[in-house]
């Protein structure tokens, strides 16, 4: 959101800056169902911002993986529109924008073989595009080598640094417990669940081709981002979209024949068909609520940036240009940057694995104070 420090304030640019991208999740999104054919579009928009505290809050957070979301769920689009071509456009945009770009090629896999399985032929045009965008938006990149080297920087805290040398990296980087993922993902996972559990035993019993092509890219893609999600809670923002997706397309004709069932208004007679569609509607709601509520709590009780206001003060009234100041913590300086501290040179910022990638035992001096 560098554009919009034209407002002349950071904070202002920074709120404008969630609005429009939760916005671009939200309008991507429902442009996915749209040309899923989905029908009750706006329930299941409904379902993906409060199904889920976690998801409700990353995207609170104004970081450039919002536009990691924003991409897969273009790329999804393209996917299913089958205008291939435009995912050498949104590769180049995504490397240019994001160091996780190579999940567009992972989306790309799995779209190819969802159409191996059930067209019987190998087309490879979707992973040979998003390549082909992925390595010019490398190349053209200014960072260039540097933005391809970072991107090992980035997959190594999560599946070597962190479980392995006991890095800490944040939060966001750890895994969930069992009591954890259910609690901050409670709606979307449990129904999830349970729906995939049901697809796989039906196609088991039947054939896989009671899923169309678009439910088994779904469903299996949504599977692929839970188990990293397992891994590391910060892949949340990737399950939640996919796995709700999943829903949608795997609810679709059900639904659909429950509607007209109630249309025809024989099955309403039914007293427990009513009591079942209470219970169903108090609980959903139930609990969108109370993901609501959890957000609201966290945002509540989060540490204020006002509190780095004074200290920024001091610092670019005491230490010069050319000095280097000791921080103890690596978030610090992210968050004196709004208080004017852009120039401040500082031991660490943002991600210490950098720093134990390039010298683990000064790492591990600065790391005992």
């Amino acid at each position: 959101h560098e554009g919009l420090l034209l407002l002349n304030n950071l904070f202002l640019a920074d709120k404008v800056a969630g609005i429009m991208l939760a916005i671009f999740i939200v309008a991507i999104f429902l442009a996915v169902l749209r040309a899923l054919k989905i029908k009750n579009l706006y329930f299941w928009s409904l379902l993906l911002m409060l199904g889920s505290a976690d998801f409700l809050l990353r995207i609170l957070l104004v970081r450039t993986f919002l536009m990691s979301i924003i991409f897969l769920l273009l790329g999804t689009y393209v996917l299913v529109k089958k205008r291939y071509k435009l995912l050498i456009p949104i590769g180049i945009l995504y490397a240019l924008a994001y160091s996780a770009s190579p999940l567009l090629i992972v989306l790309s896999l799995f779209w190819a073989a969802s159409i191996y399985l059930y067209e019987k032929k190998i087309d490879l045009k979707p992973v040979l595009f998003s390549l082909l965008g992925i390595l010019i938006g490398w190349v053209i990149s200014p960072a260039f080598p540097l933005n391809v080297l970072n991107l090992f920087k980035d997959i190594l805290p999560v599946f070597y640094i962190l479980p392995f040398h006991g890095i800490s990296a944040g939060h966001e980087l750890t895994s969930y417990s069992i009591i954890e993922i259910l609690k901050y993902n409670n709606l979307i996972l449990i129904g999830w669940i349970v729906v995939f559990a049901g697809s796989i035993k039906l196609a088991y019993k039947k054939s896989i081709s009671t899923m169309s092509p678009s439910t088994f890219f779904m469903g299996w893609l949504s599977l692929f981002f839970f188990l990293l999600t397992l891994f590391s809670r910060r892949f949340v923002e990737y399950f939640i979209p996919f796995a709700t997706l999943f829903l949608a397309l795997a609810m679709n004709e059900p639904l659909k024949s429950l509607g007209a069932r109630i249309k025809e208004g024989a099955i309403l007679k039914a007293k427990e068909f009513r009591l079942a569609m209470i219970v169903a509607c108090l609980a959903i709601a139930s609990l969108a609520v109370f993901n609501f509520y959890q957000v609201h709590t966290i945002v509540k009780n989060t540490q204020s940036i006002t509190e780095y206001k004074e200290v920024c003060e001091w610092l670019k009234g005491n230490v010069k240009p050319e000095e280097i100041v000791f921080n103890t913590q690596w978030d610090h300086p992210t968050k004196l940057y709004f208080w004017g501290c852009q120039n401040t040179q500082f031991i660490v910022k943002i991600d210490p694995t950098s720093f134990y990638l390039m010298e683990p035992e000064k790492y591990q001096t600065w790391l005992s104070f």
